[in-house]
């Protein structure tokens, strides 16, 4: 490890808070309303703060363990933040959600039923998220130090193609594929994970982001709170590094990719019960969190090897905001009445 001048350009802060909700709650990410019955593991705000010495160029990077990030949430938080940060533009935070299928949905992305007490209402949970992303950001950008960075690429087997073409000219987002029907999977899949390290003045290693093109679902029919694979890999990660590591996830654009096979199922399984990560009657959901957590600890050992070799304590440092209207899909009568049918077959 070598010293370097301690006023160097490139400056970084980390900071994170526990946003898993105290008491039951409402779940985004399907159809209809699921009510928690338990905590499988911890949900996670993750913040990393970047300047090199012109706060025009500052910005700081807000990864959540929840569904998705409302327009409403965003505005709102940076509302919030150019109070608590009035040296830092509030336009330079960016938020990207994990999109786990486990976690409340903040704001008005889905509208249930009211729930009974003791279930937390999505405001209340919406109130404390928002604390939470102001506490995260405040904290790492007071928290900037000098110190470098390093990024490498790496591949590690999560994300599988979810969409399967038939012989009729029709596809199926899941469909079967053990039918003479069957043709192909529609796309491609993308096994490739990004790194970005970050090193203290005297370059020992800080943290990282992850970034990979699939969302966090393997325990998405479950009736629970969890950060799914993403919980396996900080702990993976953790656990070869150091306990003490910063690690922010992030989902890149991965719209037709699944952690879910529609190849090799029962092959898989039978490796995992075999690897002693699944028991012989097990569910093996967890047992594939786990594997997906090895894996990308261990392309993350692999490339900070490489990455290593090359750390930088001064880096082009830019960031460009813009806002971008995307028109939106027109559904038909047909897709909203079968959309309704399945919301009402789901009802209790």
């Amino acid at each position: 490890m070598r010293q370097v001048n301690p006023d160097g350009p490139l400056h970084v802060g980390w900071a994170s808070r526990d946003i898993t909700p105290d008491r039951p709650v409402n779940l985004a990410g399907q159809l209809y309303a699921r009510v928690t019955d338990q905590v499988l593991d911890p949900l996670t705000v993750t913040a990393l703060a970047l300047s090199d010495g012109h706060e025009a160029q500052s910005v700081i990077l807000m990864s959540l363990d929840i569904a998705i990030i409302e327009d409403k949430l965003y505005l709102e938080a940076r509302r919030r933040i150019k109070q608590h940060l009035p040296d830092f533009a509030p336009e330079h935070l960016v938020l990207f959600a994990t999109h786990t299928h486990n976690s409340p949905a903040p704001l008005a992305y889905v509208t249930y039923p009211p729930q009974p007490e003791p279930v937390l209402s999505l405001a209340d949970y919406t109130e404390q998220l928002l604390a939470a992303i102001c506490d995260a950001a405040a904290e790492a950008w007071q928290n900037r130090q000098a110190g470098a960075v390093s990024w490498g690429y790496g591949q590690a087997v999560v994300g599988f193609n979810r969409r399967a073409v038939y012989l009729d000219q029709t596809a199926k987002m899941y469909g079967k594929t053990d039918g003479d029907l069957f043709s192909h999977l529609e796309g491609y899949e993308d096994h490739g994970v990004d790194f970005l390290f970050t090193y203290d003045a005297s370059e020992r290693l800080t943290g990282m982001i992850v970034n990979l093109a699939c969302p966090s679902q393997v325990s998405e029919s479950m009736l629970a709170v969890t950060a799914d694979f993403w919980h396996d890999v900080r702990r993976e990660i953790r656990q070869r590094l150091g306990s003490e590591l910063h690690i922010l996830p992030q989902c890149s654009a991965a719209g037709d990719q699944s952690p879910h096979r529609l190849y090799y199922q029962k092959a898989t399984a039978r490796m995992l019960r075999l690897q002693g990560l699944a028991g012989p009657e097990e569910d093996t959901r967890l047992a594939e969190r786990a594997a997906i957590g090895k894996a990308v600890a261990d392309a993350a050992v692999s490339v900070l090897a490489a990455a290593g070799c090359d750390i930088r304590h001064q880096a082009v440092f830019k960031h460009t905001m813009a806002w971008i209207d995307l028109p939106a899909r027109i559904v038909s009568e047909a897709e909203r009445d079968m959309a309704q049918n399945l919301v009402d077959s789901n009802k209790p």
